[in-house]
C-alpha cells in the first residue's frame, strides 16, 4: 500500500490463461468490480464569519479493481455484525488461485465515469487494477470522484457492469486521548460517525510497516454509529511486531449483484474508507 504521513486534526486523524465461453453459469459471483475512494478530514469555511467551519470528507486517493475468477471468487465476507476476525483479506491483489483472464478481451479492461476513463492494467490472472488518483490529497467529496458509479466498458461479457452510488457519509470522529493522533497498542478508542445508505460498515485496526500491513483485525461494525476499540480487539493482534505505526480505517460498503449478459454475475462496490494515517 502506501508510506505514512500523519495527518492530525482535533479529534480527527488522520494488486493466464483464457477460461471458456460457457464459465459463469452457477449460483455465485463470477467477478468482483470494486470502486475504492480513500478520505481524510477537510474543513469548510462557513460563510458567515459568526459560524464555525465544518469538516467533511475529502479524497485523497481512488483505486479501481477487477477480479474475474466465475463462481469461484475470494470470499471478502465480513464476520458476523459485531464481531471481529484477524488477518481478514478485504483489498484484493490478485484473483486468487481461480483467477483467469477475461475471455474475448481485447486489450485491458476500460471504465469510464461521469468524469474520467481509463484501463486497468493486468496484474495477474484474472486482475485488474489502476491507482486512479495516487495521494491527490484533494478535498473532492466521493461524490464528485464515483457518484453516477464508475462502468465497465470493455471487458467482454462484463462490460457495461456499474459500480452502485455510495451513500452519504459525515465527519468519522476518533478520540485521541493522547493528542498525537496515533494508536497506541492496547488503547481504549472510541471511533463514530454519520453515515446512510450503505449496506456495509467495518472498522480495521491495522499494524504497519513500510506501507503494509503485518497484523490486521477487522470488526464487523454495520447497524452501528460508533465502535470501541477494546481489550478484546487488540487481543487478536500481536504487540511484538516490528511495526512502525498502528493505522486505522473505517470502511462503508455498497454493494449490488448484476448480470450484464444475463449469464455471469458481477458483485459491484463503492468503497468510502476512511483513513487516519495518511500514505504516500
Amino acid at each position: 500500500m502506501r508510506a505514512a504521513l500523519l495527518l492530525v486534526a482535533p479529534t480527527l486523524l488522520s494488486l493466464g490463461c483464457k477460461g471458456s465461453l460457457n464459465l459463469g453459469k452457477g449460483e455465485e459471483p463470477d467477478s468482483r468490480f470494486t470502486a475504492d475512494v480513500y478520505v481524510w478530514p477537510c474543513i469548510e469555511k462557513a460563510e458567515d464569519t459568526g459560524s464555525e467551519d465544518s469538516l467533511y470528507n475529502g479524497v485523497y486517493a481512488f483505486d479501481l479493481s477487477l477480479e474475474y475468477a466465475p463462481d469461484a471468487l475470494a470470499d471478502q465476507s465480513l464476520p458476523a455484525p459485531g464481531t471481529c476476525q484477524a488477518s481478514l483479506s478485504v483489498f484484493p491483489i490478485d484473483a486468487g488461485a481461480s483467477g483467469v483472464d477475461i475471455p474475448e478481451l481485447t486489450g485491458d479492461p476500460e471504465w469510464e465515469s461521469v468524469v474520467d476513463v481509463g484501463v486497468l492494467a493486468h496484474g495477474a490472472p484474472g486482475f485488474y487494477f489502476s491507482n486512479v488518483l495516487e495521494n491527490q490529497r484533494s478535498c473532492q467529496t466521493t461524490n464528485d470522484i464515483v457518484g453516477g458509479g464508475v462502468a465497465l466498458t470493455n471487458a467482454g461479457a462484463i462490460t457495461g457492469a456499474r459500480t452502485p452510488d455510495p451513500g452519504e457519509l459525515g465527519p468519522v470522529t476518533v478520540a485521541d486521548a493522547s493528542g498525537d493522533g496515533l494508536l497506541e497498542f492496547g488503547e481504549i478508542t472510541e471511533v463514530s460517525w454519520e453515515a446512510s445508505g450503505w449496506n456495509e460498515t467495518w472498522v480495521q485496526i491495522r499494524q504497519e510497516r513500510d506501507g503494509e500491513a503485518w497484523g490486521t483485525v477487522t470488526c464487523n461494525t454495520t447497524g452501528m454509529d460508533s465502535f470501541t476499540l477494546d481489550a478484546s480487539v487488540w487481543g487478536e493482534l500481536s504487540e511484538t511486531l516490528p511495526v512502525q505505526y498502528i493505522n486505522l480505517y473505517v470502511g462503508f460498503t455498497a454493494a449490488n449483484t448484476q448480470l450484464p449478459d444475463e449469464v455471469q454475475k458481477v458483485h459491484a462496490r463503492t468503497r468510502t474508507i476512511y483513513v487516519q494515517v495518511i500514505q504516500d
